[in-house]
């Protein structure tokens, strides 16, 4: 980027984790275990568009691994974080425990809680019984599977070029289908208000911090965004208008108001 000479991490996990007990390897850990043997990633079940994960700590591991063993010792210029959705929860446990090692974070919409159109505590209650009846590692009852012509009807995505690259990956590649959600991602992804938003992790986090909430965000909830900042002495709250989740994706006043903000907060304009 223009004016700066650092290193700049995009932080997106969507997809399966596990630990080390499973020998089979998924998309990631074929990329990474042949070249430096670091990630744990694996195949949990026969189903690998299936979002599962034990607990959202596996993902900060992962990410404090990468950071250690790829990012850290290449160099010792300073370290930016641009995060995006699930991946902003992720960076923020991160920032909690290893902030010291990061100049600057940026959060984009977020997943401190999903919109699931009901009471979090009655969500975590039902999905909770799905879980001890049906498993942990089991589709949700109400996550539906990949869809092309169902992501063509609800895309926020304002360039066709861009969006037909993409639903041709998606479509030639079951790694990409990443779509339905198993009982446990669920659960876990329900514990994450009261986890991050609590004087412990955010009430701790020093880096600074841009949040960038989206004004018309159906996937998550944005008055956590808010809650948030007010706990975390370093967090700027700042509200992308006219914006849908995927604000990286929007039309180009958004997009524009987008990579502005990020770009002023980071020092590149």
């Amino acid at each position: 980027m223009k004016g700066h000479s650092g290193y700049y991490a995009v932080i997106r996990p969507f997809g399966n984790i596990s630990d080390e007990r499973n020998g089979e390897k998924a998309a990631f850990g074929k990329i990474y275990r042949k070249k430096n043997n670091l990630y744990r990633f694996a195949v949990l079940f026969d189903r690998i568009d299936l979002l599962h994960v034990d607990s959202f700590e596996d993902y900060v591991s992962d990410l404090a691994a990468f950071m250690e063993k790829i990012v850290m010792p290449a160099d010792e210029k300073p370290v930016y974080i641009y995060s995006h959705s699930m991946g902003g929860a992720v960076t923020a446990l991160y920032l909690a425990k290893y902030g010291d090692k990061v100049e600057k974070a940026v959060l984009s919409a977020p997943l401190f809680e999903p919109v699931t159109g009901m009471n979090r505590r009655v969500a975590l209650f039902g999905v909770g019984i799905g879980k001890c009846f049906k498993g942990s590692q089991t589709k949700c009852t109400f996550s539906k599977d990949f869809d092309p012509k169902a992501a063509q009807r609800s895309t926020t995505d304002t360039s066709r070029v861009r969006f037909a690259h993409n639903m041709m990956m998606r479509c030639n590649d079951e790694h990409y289908q990443s779509t339905p959600m198993t009982y446990g991602w669920v659960y876990n992804s329900l514990l994450l208000r009261p986890k991050i938003i609590s004087r412990k992790t955010a009430g701790s986090i020093r880096t600074p911090i841009l949040l960038l909430s989206a004004e018309m965000d159906k996937v998550v909830k944005t008055d956590a965004h808010r809650e948030f900042s007010e706990k975390c002495p370093s967090c700027k709250l700042a509200t992308v208008k006219n914006a849908n989740h995927a604000m990286f994706s929007g039309d180009m006043s958004v997009l524009t108001e987008h990579i502005n903000r990020v770009l002023e907060f980071y020092g590149s304009l």
